[in-house]
């Protein structure tokens, strides 16, 4: 095994270890002398891979929304209609966060401090990409929404994005945020 593929293993070796407390003890008790009980590593070898314990948590968050995803798209072939894929996304997603609320907060309300541009565009839920693709599905140009639809969807997205930056989880300034409201609004309108 080359060095690349050992620090993967180790650093993959700390999530596996972060989530089994998180799943057992509660997030409250991450730590690094409880994460080396786990893995066998002295407690300092844990700063070899990562800078400190929010780093990790970002790869934690990072591994949970990949699960995430494989939950969400587990029988997605068998659906055929671009609307009843949104439907099945959507509430799979809500279904895996809502029944793991810790893991809820670690991705959306945990501040990891300092993210790359990289971990930042990771820590986007892959939903969000999927119900992209889905909608790119769809020929027709415009959807009829009731008052009540649209309010909820502007409400909504105005609220993440706002999440996305208080938590530092994008790499966009607020001016490119403040265009994208504005595009999403006027889209929705035309």
């Amino acid at each position: 095994m080359d060095k690349i593929s050992r620090q993967d293993n180790i650093k993959k070796e700390y999530v596996n270890a972060t989530k089994e407390i998180i799943e057992t003890k509660g997030v409250e008790q991450v730590s690094a002398r409880n994460i080396a009980k786990i893995t066998g590593f002295s407690y300092a070898t844990l700063y070899n891979y990562f800078k400190d314990i929010d780093t990790l948590m970002t790869y934690v968050a990072i591994d949970y929304l990949d699960e995430s995803y494989e939950y969400i798209t587990s029988g997605l072939k068998r659906i055929l209609n671009p609307i009843e894929k949104i439907i099945h996304c959507s509430t799979k997603y809500f279904d895996y966060m809502f029944s793991k609320p810790s893991v809820f907060k670690i991705i959306f309300i945990n501040n990891f401090g300092e993210v790359t541009q990289e971990t930042a565009m990771k820590l986007v839920p892959k939903v969000t990409i999927l119900l992209k693709q889905i909608l790119d599905e769809i020929e027709e140009k415009r959807f009829k929404m009731s008052f009540d639809s649209t309010y909820e969807l502007i409400s909504s997205s105005v609220h993440a994005k706002l999440m996305f930056h208080v938590f530092n989880r994008t790499s966009n300034d607020v001016k490119h945020t403040f265009n994208q409201i504005s595009n999403e609004i006027k889209d929705m309108f035309r």
